[in-house]
């Protein structure tokens, strides 16, 4: 694989212009005079010609090539800017805070006969700076480093200037999975969300009602205000919005613990598991007025965490577990089957073992909406009564999945809401014999939960007295 170079003001992926401007400057700048230090390098980091680490992680190289850096077998896309720049800095502005006397035959006690890390700094002047990093002082925490051929004396330097020698080279990859959404709410930059894979019963998709796609706009007049719904292979659902911008925001700015693994090939990447992986989340982010597509896949890993991939990407990353992880369909949707508007109506069909009973509507004033039974004139206030009975049918908080053979069970109520769009298809829910106390609750032929048959007493109750005086009971 050709290796990328890490170049002097080209902004990586996910690399803001504030750290591209950074980078430029400590790449052409003198690093500010320390005063009061002892000063072994003192220059612009674009005067590094090579970096050698060696430390308990192994060894690898930073080299100056074609006006930019190569990190090791690191592609430059993958690079943390910041994180690497930090490093270029302590490799161009080397001081140390204090200084000891101890005699070579004294360093085991500043572990420095087996350092934690070797380090050889080559400048393009020619110069060279040789380190080599000890322990940490008990007091001070300041970390024991050997400068160069010097073997009488020991060098005390802050602990965040040797950070990085001893790291692996993977901790100059970016952690980040996935970015951040750029905006206060996640439901703002995420379209379309997909979850499926074999932690999910049945693949279901999130869907905004914002973004202006007709047929999303249609199925959303079922639940009158929504902004989001949840449709599923049969069934469309309206969604829990404060359970949902937890797992919606918890897909964006995740940060890995570990690099499972880097450059790596499609089939290195499927021995992850990915092929059948536990999660996969297909989104789009939309970011700066542009959409990407992405596509997230997780599969589980030994420790107890989990292997993350990104498509379009050669890394595996090692993550905690995050709550879309924990997704649970029935807390995603809200409990209602069907709320829409009466603004939206232009008639609802109740139909009982005994009875069809034909509401219309005319709601040319949304404030005044005209009902009618059967060609008589209805109470308005007495229709709303009945409208939030009848829109009060929710499920019983025990998602079923897609449920069949209950078609043919006996038909207790039915239920069918008639739109003003005449695009819009009428919206039926049929509620059958189900178990104790209990009723299937089918809409527009999809069955995935049940709920309490007191509602159907309920609204044949009241549909049968709509015409009188006697109050109607909402409750059940």
């Amino acid at each position: 694989m050709t290796r990328k170079l890490v170049r002097i003001l080209v902004l990586l992926a996910g690399l803001t212009l504030i750290s591209g401007a950074v980078l430029a400057y400590l790449l052409n700048q003198k690093p500010p005079k320390q005063t009061e230090k002892i000063v072994f390098a003192d220059q612009p980091a674009s005067l590094i010609g090579q970096i050698t680490i060696e430390n308990a992680h192994g060894a690898y190289e930073i080299s100056a090539q074609e006006g930019g850096f190569l990190l090791s077998d690191i592609p430059a896309a993958a690079v943390d800017v910041d994180k690497f720049t930090q490093l270029l800095s302590n490799c161009s502005s080397v001081y140390a805070d204090g200084v000891i006397s101890a005699e070579k035959a004294d360093w085991q006690r500043y572990r420095l006969d087996q350092p934690a890390a070797a380090v050889q700094i080559e400048y393009l002047d020619g110069s060279a700076l040789k380190l080599k990093i000890g322990d940490s002082e008990p007091v001070s925490k300041k970390v024991y480093v050997a400068v160069g051929d010097n073997e009488k004396q020991l060098y005390l330097m802050d602990p965040a200037q040797t950070a990085g020698f001893l790291a692996a080279k993977t901790a100059f990859i970016s952690h980040s999975v996935t970015p951040n959404s750029g905006v206060s709410s996640p439901f703002s930059a995420l379209r379309d969300v997909t979850f499926s894979g074999g932690m999910i019963d049945s693949p279901f998709t999130i869907e905004s009602i914002t973004d202006g796609n007709p047929e999303v706009k249609l199925r959303a007049l079922s639940f009158g205000a929504a902004t989001h719904i949840v449709r599923t292979s049969g069934g469309v659902y309206a969604l829990d919005q404060t359970y949902g911008v937890d797992i919606l925001g918890s897909l964006l700015g995740i940060e890995a613990e570990e690099i499972a693994g880097y450059n790596l090939t499609e089939d290195q990447i499927s021995e992850f598991g990915f092929d059948a992986p536990l999660l996969q989340v297909d989104f789009d982010l939309k970011r700066s007025g542009a959409v990407t597509h992405l596509q997230l896949k997780i599969a589980p890993e030994e420790s107890g965490r989990y292997f993350a991939h990104l498509n379009n990407s050669d890394i595996v990353y090692i993550i905690s577990k995050l709550p879309f992880m924990d997704i649970k369909f029935e807390k995603l949707i809200l409990r209602w089957f069907l709320t829409p508007l009466i603004m939206d109506l232009a008639g609802v069909q109740v139909e009982t073992p005994e009875k069809i009973y034909e509401f219309k509507i005319d709601a040319s004033d949304p404030k005044n909406p005209l009902i009618q039974l059967d060609g008589d004139e209805l109470d308005p206030d007495r229709f709303r009564s009945f409208f939030r009975l009848i829109t009060s049918a929710a499920n019983d908080g025990v998602y079923l999945g897609e449920t069949t053979g209950v078609e043919n069970k006996e038909t207790l109520l039915r239920i069918t809401y008639q739109y003003r769009n005449p695009e819009k298809t009428p919206d039926v829910m049929d509620l059958k014999a189900g178990e104790v106390r209990r009723v299937y609750v089918i809409i527009n032929g999809n069955c995935e939960f049940q709920m309490k048959d007191l509602f159907a007493v309920r609204v044949i109750e009241a549909v049968e007295k709509i015409t009188g005086s006697e109050p109607i009971i909402e409750s059940w």
